[in-house]
């Protein structure tokens, strides 16, 4: 997962605070043009010339500093957002939007909306962390970490202070309370792979990140997105410490449970995003044991080594061509 970082000293803390009080349309605007630099890994001299600003008009925006009216700003910033959506969508296959991801949309929206919790769960190579994530990138109030493999507290901050613009050098308390400071109840903090904390031995004082993640819900009423696979739900549920995460389970609003595979529904928005019609026949065949087999990620893969093979013979995308390719990568296999 990409991760928001300091850019010429003005980090993503900084803006957040400086843009805590202003209206939604101002605010949401500044912050997603901070999030737009960091991640076109611009200098805000770049930058000033892709607004054609000054860029020390520039640090006195991030900063809440700036002189004027922020309404003409602001409507560039819209402007050029409306630009780098288009261009997203003109000869690249990112994001395929289905009933799924739909689904995962709602749920964070709902979070935020009634400042409660919301859990996810379904196990892994359905598609969730790609929704997530692609949730996170439209919306700028929205902060997405993963839990890091172990699940500890250390860790944890540290990925939260990372994707916050935060020196993860701060000693612990330092960074529990700027962290804290950081959020508010316009805001969503997302946690993917939230299982992390029960997979390695010692789960008890793996709860301690769980327990952060509650007192910074606490403390902000910002929303709050917890996913991970069937074993967080498992644990919550009936696992040995479900009397401790009773007290996050309370707090919750909703819980979307996935399906363990695709729906056909979704399978052929994917096949569309690839200029194809339902599979049918050897291809209807073929992504049904290879979903079954392997998952989402292997049969996307498959389709998008099927569109380099009509790419290479000048040729329109069909399903011949995935089944060449899933034909070709079989012979990887046999190596």
């Amino acid at each position: 997962m990409a991760t928001k970082k300091q850019t010429q000293g003005i980090g993503r803390e900084r803006v957040l605070s400086a843009t805590a009080n202003l209206p939604d349309r101002q605010r949401e605007a500044i912050r997603w043009l901070h999030g737009y630099m960091d991640e076109k890994k611009l200098s805000l001299k770049a930058l000033a010339k892709v607004m054609r600003c000054s860029d020390s008009s520039l640090s006195q925006l991030f900063s809440g500093k700036y002189p004027a009216s922020l309404d003409n700003f602001v409507s560039g910033i819209e402007d050029l957002r409306k630009v780098e959506g288009q261009r997203t969508t003109v000869g690249k296959i990112d994001f395929v939007e289905t009933s799924l991801s739909k689904q995962i949309f709602k749920c964070c929206k709902a979070s935020l909306t009634y400042q409660r919790i919301v859990f996810i769960f379904g196990d892994s190579q359905i598609g969730k962390t790609r929704a997530l994530e692609e949730f996170a990138r439209r919306n700028a109030d929205v902060v997405l970490v993963r839990m890091p493999e172990g699940g500890t507290l250390g860790d944890l901050l540290h990925e939260m202070a990372t994707a916050l613009g935060i020196s993860p050098e701060y000693s612990s308390t330092q960074l529990k309370r700027r962290i804290k400071a950081a959020f508010d109840d316009r805001m969503t903090l997302i946690v993917d792979e939230v299982h992390q904390c029960f997979v390695a031995k010692g789960g008890a004082s793996r709860l301690r990140s769980i327990e952060f993640i509650r007192e910074v819900y606490d403390r902000t009423k910002c929303g709050v997105v917890l996913s991970g696979t069937n074993l967080f739900r498992d644990e919550i549920q009936q696992g040995r410490h479900r009397l401790l995460l009773e007290q996050i389970d309370l707090r919750s609003i909703a819980t979307l449970q996935l399906p363990d595979r695709p729906s056909t529904k979704d399978l052929a928005a994917f096949a569309a995003a690839h200029g194809l019609a339902q599979a049918k026949g050897d291809a209807a065949n073929l992504q049904k044991a290879i979903i079954k087999q392997h998952r989402l990620s292997r049969w996307l893969a498959v389709l998008q080594a099927a569109t380099r093979v009509a790419k290479g013979r000048g040729e329109n995308m069909d399903w011949q061509h995935v089944l060449d390719a899933h034909a070709g990568l079989e012979t990887l296999e046999k190596i």
